[in-house]
């Protein structure tokens, strides 16, 4: 053992060059695998902050594949608290050359109120939601210098319909996770 020591130092010892390019070797490889875990939890941390942001508190979702679900097939369990129906779809935004998909969620803002309740950007809440309007995320509103009660059109289905902006809420929300 001590001769196989002695040959070690001596190798490092006479050959400076290479050792310190072995370890510099050793410590970017180190640091390329913790790196790795890293990157694989923070997305896994980040696709659970966007299930949150969709969901909220909610811990059960039922899609139908070949149509709408009816908040009657949702079964009655104790542990199912509040009950909110949504419908989604996409639309097109264009602007000066420039077009984005935009997904447009529908849902009964009373019972979304008690699963997801929307923050709005100036605190307040949402009142009078009827007809042709939306609530769009803050981020997509200041991309397009959108105000609110201004009015944007979106293709829906290949047919342009106007809306007017309700309210902004902030980035957080879930209901405009197309939107970010």
């Amino acid at each position: 053992m001590k001769i196989i020591l002695k040959y070690i130092l001596t190798n490092i010892q006479e050959r400076k060059a290479r050792t310190a390019v072995m370890l510099l070797s050793i410590l970017l490889s180190a640091m390329l695998l913790f790196v790795s875990f890293s990157i694989g939890v923070s997305y896994e941390s980040a696709q659970r902050k966007m299930a949150r942001g969709m969901a909220g508190s909610a811990t059960v979702s039922v899609q139908n594949i070949e149509g709408g679900i009816d908040l009657d097939d949702i079964p009655a369990l104790s542990d199912i608290k509040a009950k909110a129906g949504m419908l989604e779809g996409t639309s097109l935004y264009h602007e000066n050359g420039y077009y984005e998909t935009v997904d447009l969620l529908a849902a009964d803002m009373e019972a979304l109120n008690q699963i997801n309740k929307p923050r709005l950007q100036n605190g307040d809440e949402i009142t009078g939601f009827t007809g042709y309007q939306v609530i769009l995320p803050d981020r997509f509103t200041s991309k397009y210098e959108i105000e609110k009660g201004d009015t944007i059109t979106l293709q829906i289905n290949g047919s342009p319909i106007d809306f007017e902006v309700l309210e902004i809420v902030k980035r957080d929300f879930g209901v405009g996770r197309g939107l970010q």
